[in-house]
């Protein structure tokens, strides 16, 4: 009740009118959260709003409406809540709150229960959160965390604020039952810039699970990429430990897939690219982009005439989710959905070592290059020569993956 929200929790006594402040309520109506007391009449639908609701899902904080099914743990992220427990909200639906008390209400009361939210966001997390969103409920550890405080060196001398972190968070855990690390790069902090710190804490994450796998012990490696590259103030030794990840990858992909994720509005881009290249499978959304060079840079470098950075549709129909699934340069096309990355995540684990990697079809990609007249480069010409399922077998969506699963 000391919370900030606690009106919200105060019913009325019977009779009473909160509307005008009558009973514990103290006026709740009044309040600006009013609007998640309202709740539509049978029949009415929210969503439109109908009824006294006003249209509940179209508020910022139409997320405490959202209940999981019977049995899933909120807090976990279980149903279609999507984690609804990690709000700022959450304590409104917990246990004796005004929505917690759901079965009270349903059998007291005939009232219809909000529309749940289709979607929760993954590209809206931190990577923090990223890395605990793909591992299995309960198993987020964190390896050299915020308050190891492993800053940069580099930037203090630049006038450049470091952050404790480096913009890398490592975690440990379990992904299916089975030993897992998670390595996400955080786009808030310097553009998910590469540096010294930042890319030694993902190197040695890859090399120790290496070095498990060597000795029997397997471990399942993602790597989340949201990066521009490397970090331009420490640009040699940003380079020389982006070459360390990359050897990493390569030794380690012989043992088991290397799973990369690119999910955001960042994407990846410089030597980071060649990062992702190396890795066994790759999910991306459709925000995501990758490309070698960012769009920026090459109409800087070639001039406006070779790529308008600002023409953001063109872009993404160049270098985004999409377009790199259907160029077979992206395994799995999925949607931004927290549950869904995961399941694709799962689903290439569940997949093995792949064959051949991409990096090894050196022959096939370089006949492929062989038909690109550089004068006419389209999204269009690109799909008709690099055909996914000619150069790397198995692009598939995470719907597709998860109908199966249902089936």
């Amino acid at each position: 009740m000391n919370s900030p929200h606690a009106h919200l929790r105060s019913l009325p006594p019977e009779g009473a009118d909160a509307s005008l402040g009558d009973g514990p309520a103290g006026g709740v109506m009044n309040s600006p959260h009013a609007h998640l007391r309202s709740l539509p009449p049978e029949g009415a639908d929210a969503s439109l709003g109908d009824g006294p609701a006003g249209g509940v899902m179209n508020s910022p904080h139409a997320h405490l409406c959202s209940l999981p099914p019977e049995g899933a743990d909120a807090s976990l992220g279980d149903g279609p809540a999507g984690g609804v427990m990690n709000s700022p909200h959450a304590h409104l639906c917990s246990a004796g709150g005004v929505i917690g008390e759901s079965d009270a209400i349903d059998t007291n009361h005939d009232v219809a229960r909000p529309a749940p939210l289709l979607r929760d966001s993954f590209i809206e997390l931190p990577a923090r959160e990223r890395a605990r969103a793909l591992l299995d409920a309960g198993t987020f550890r964190e390896l050299l965390g915020p308050f190891d405080k492993l800053e940069s060196p580099w930037l203090p001398l630049q006038g450049i604020v470091c952050q404790a972190d480096d913009g890398a968070v490592i975690a440990r855990g379990t992904i299916d039952g089975e030993p897992a690390v998670v390595a996400a790069i955080e786009s808030a902090f310097q553009g998910g810039s590469i540096g010294e710190v930042s890319g030694s804490k993902i190197a040695a994450a890859l090399e120790l699970a290496l070095r498990d796998c060597e000795r029997g012990k397997l471990v399942r490696p993602v790597i989340v990429f949201e990066t521009g590259g490397v970090r331009l103030q420490e640009a040699n030794l940003g380079l020389a430990v982006i070459a360390e990840i990359q050897a990493a990858i390569v030794a380690l992909r012989r043992y088991v897939p290397v799973v990369g994720v690119i999910a955001g509005m960042v994407g990846c881009f410089g030597g980071m690219s060649l990062a992702a290249a190396l890795c066994s499978y790759l999910v991306a959304t459709r925000q995501g982009r990758l490309g070698m060079n960012g769009p920026e840079v090459i109409e800087q470098e070639a001039g406006i005439d070779e790529l308008d950075a600002s023409d953001r549709r063109y872009v993404w129909r160049l270098i985004g989710g999409e377009q790199r699934a259907a160029t077979g340069l992206v395994d799995t096309l999925a949607d931004d959905d927290t549950n869904t990355l995961r399941a694709a995540v799962r689903a290439a684990f569940a997949r093995g070592v792949p064959a051949q990697h991409r990096s090894e079809a050196v022959d096939a990609y370089l006949a492929k290059l062989a038909q690109i007249d550089p004068a006419d480069v389209s999204p269009e010409t690109m799909r008709a020569v690099f055909q996914a399922d000619a150069l790397h077998a198995g692009t598939a969506s995470a719907g597709a993956h998860q109908k199966q699963e249902q089936g």
